[in-house]
């Protein structure tokens, strides 16, 4: 089974291909049921006689002994509600009516004053726009929300409406507690809190998420916060005019809280908290595009665009490529001014990115651009103008110039060597490129002495050690990029397969190694790399040796 799915794309390598079956449930149905390997058939809506039987069970009721806990009146209310429409039928519209019942039943209001307050709600919310249709709602699911929300106290609706813009799945309850307190946008008073009692959630917030949770529109696992997408979407479809308040107290706290790059210095100290907030940064960015597809545009404030930039980086130090270029598209449309610092760092970034993919021509340009700001606007022995410059020279190798990027690199060198300690690890990754454009050059003596000197400061301030058996390696890089593969012409793949058939061929006595897996890996990498050759249209001469050949599939400093 699997759970509010919305991309057909994904599962697809997963159907059933002899036996077995898959449930999916999603608000996108339409997606699924036109698809031409679908078998089965819809779960149909719960009838009458079902409906109640659920509602009994959410409400811990024994329907032999429900006449004992309500009243005749309550009972036949609670029977006409869930008869009234189609739509009480879906599961999620059973289960919201049990919560209000509760609710009224906790305040012992009778269960009569529910049905009128629906039937006022009903009349007052209008059907869904034709194209919402494929959101397998309902007119009744709608309504139901309605009740729910105008019943929360006005905390608890604010807290609701910012975790409305935040990953449905896992929310830190820790980001509505920073310890610069002043992030908290001022319809966030409630959430502050002593700044000596910083462990704890104020005791006004924890107040609103019992009542948040009680009313069954949020979960509470020991400090995870949780909401389905369903809600969300509700909320937004019926409070449209609350959405900027909320959008810029979130996007404070996501920034808050998401670590921050000092001069472009790796964050690899801090993958782990990126990791944490890493989904609530994309799903911010994915509101923004769609608000702005609706046509209900929402206003950037610049902690928006410092967010974008910090995870779109990080997302490219763990190459998650894909990713980082939807944030950087969106970066890209809220930085208004290209002769900025901030611009220069998105074109960095962008630069590096396409670097990575073989995207030579679009990483010159981004590249060029970012280079020309910077240097315009930092001091000529700056850290990220260096960065910038190293990265030029990278590129300037990959496009078969290696005796001119030698020029960027001694330049990159030379400010990194004068910032001392600071820029250890770049000067060592400049060693290691400057050793590359040798290597490229056939100056192999001239390329040992550059990665000795790399290898030196990384084990000195990075702590590597580079001393891994080869069979490993390519097997753990294996499965990483068959997992974040997209397609067929995956140059990585290719190349990996070509160096195990490789390694597997001059270890004949390794009894694991079986002559038809060598030719296997070998078929494989050959008909990748035919696919990447003709997509990237990469220049490889019919003369060029295996091993040429396979790295002008890769980026250069993958090489």
């Amino acid at each position: 089974m699997t759970n509010d799915e919305e991309n057909i794309n994904l599962l697809e390598p997963y159907w059933p291909q002899s036996s077995g079956a898959i449930l999916i449930t999603s608000r996108s149905w339409v997606n699924f049921n036109f698809d031409p390997e679908r078998k089965g058939a819809t779960v149909e809506l719960f009838n009458g006689f079902e409906r109640l039987e659920v509602l009994y069970r959410l409400l811990d009721w024994d329907a032999t002994t429900v006449d004992e806990k309500i009243s005749k009146d309550d009972l036949e209310t609670i029977k006409t509600l869930l008869l009234e429409k189609q739509g009480f039928g879906l599961g999620l519209a059973i289960q919201l009516t049990s919560s209000l019942i509760r609710a009224h039943r906790s305040r012992e209001a009778p269960l009569q004053d529910l049905l009128e307050t629906y039937q006022r709600h009903s009349r007052n919310i209008p059907d869904r726009p034709p194209h919402d249709k494929m959101l397998n709602t309902s007119h009744v699911v709608d309504v139901l929300y309605s009740i729910a929300f105008a019943a929360l106290s006005p905390h608890a609706r604010t807290l609701l409406n910012v975790l409305c813009l935040l990953s449905p799945d896992v929310t830190q309850e820790a980001i509505f507690n920073p310890k610069n307190q002043d992030v908290l946008s001022p319809m966030l008073d409630f959430c502050k809190q002593d700044v000596r009692r910083l462990a704890t959630l104020a005791p006004e917030l924890q107040v609103v998420v019992r009542e948040l949770r009680d009313a069954a529109l949020v979960k509470r696992e020991a400090r995870i916060l949780s909401i389905h997408r369903v809600v969300q979407e509700a909320f937004f479809y019926l409070h449209i005019d609350e959405r900027q308040s909320a959008f810029d107290a979130a996007v404070r706290l996501i920034d808050e809280a998401f670590p921050k790059q000092i001069h472009g210095r790796p964050l690899h100290s801090a993958w782990e908290r990126c990791e944490t907030y890493i989904q609530e940064a994309l799903f911010l960015a994915g509101k923004f595009e769609d608000f702005l597809k609706q046509g209900q545009p929402l206003t950037a404030v610049p902690e928006f665009s410092e967010l974008l930039k910090n995870a779109a980086w990080y997302l490219f130090e763990v190459g998650e490529h894909r990713e980082s270029k939807l944030l950087l598209k969106t970066a890209f449309s809220v930085c208004k001014d290209e002769e900025s610092l901030l611009y220069a760092h998105l074109c960095n970034t962008a630069g590096v990115v396409d670097f990575e993919l073989n995207h030579l021509p679009m990483c010159r340009q981004s590249l060029e651009k970012a280079l020309e700001v910077r240097r315009k606007l930092l001091e000529p022995d700056h850290e990220e103008l260096a960065n910038t410059i190293n990265n030029m020279g990278n590129l300037v190798s990959a496009e078969g110039n290696p005796e001119e990027a030698m020029k960027y690199f001694r330049d990159a060198k030379e400010i990194r060597q004068r910032l001392g300690e600071d820029s250890a690890v770049p000067l060592a990754v400049t060693y290691q490129c400057t050793g590359r454009a040798l290597v490229l050059q056939g100056k192999f003596d001239d390329a040992m002495e550059q990665y000795e000197k790399a290898e030196s400061l990384a084990v000195q301030y990075a702590g590597i050690n580079t001393v891994v058996a080869a069979r490993r390696n390519l097997e753990r890089a294996f499965e990483i990029g068959d997992f974040r593969r997209t397609g067929l012409d995956d140059g990585n793949l290719a190349r990996i397969l070509w160096r195990q058939a490789a390694i597997m061929s001059e270890s004949p006595f390794d009894p694991s190694f079986q002559p038809r897996d060598i030719a296997d890996k070998r078929s494989q990498a050959r008909i990748m790399r035919q696919a990447v050759e003709k997509n990237i249209q990469a220049k490889i001469d019919a003369h060029d040796s295996d091993d040429v050949a396979y790295d002008k599939l890769l980026c250069g400093y993958f090489r």
